[in-house]
């Protein structure tokens, strides 16, 4: 695993990074405690994220990222046309199908990034 993470770093910033030159900041959504750490690891900020956002009722909503000024915000102020085909960075990761699920069924017909991929850490080094 300590091979695997360097990889994981390097190539998951690259793209963010790719899509922000592209694009500006990303949309993210949702914003479970355990995305902090590949946060912090990957050095995000509001230079890559113009917000995470959560359903309505979250508790979050209103607050930031831990240690950035990413603000948590409202699926209601998500707007498709703001963000385009995407990518939305999905920080849930671990609930993949559901976010993509519960998003196509708000109207998102674009492209999802999630932070930690399934194959991320297959195979070498």
């Amino acid at each position: 695993m300590a091979k695997r993470i360097p990889v994981w770093h390097d190539t998951k910033l690259a793209r963010i990074d790719d899509e922000v030159a592209k694009r500006g900041p990303l949309a993210a959504k949702a914003f479970p405690g355990r995305a902090a750490i590949p946060m912090k690891m990957l050095g995000l900020s509001n230079e890559h994220i113009i917000g995470c956002y959560e359903k309505p009722s979250s508790a979050k909503v209103g607050h930031y990222v831990p240690g950035s000024r990413i603000p948590i915000l409202s699926d209601d102020a998500l707007s498709f046309e703001q963000i385009g085909d995407g990518p939305l960075l999905n920080l849930a990761w671990h609930i993949s199908a559901e976010i993509r699920t519960y998003m196509r069924g708000r109207g998102y017909r674009g492209e999802f990034l999630d932070i930690i991929s399934p194959g991320d850490f297959a195979g070498s080094p």
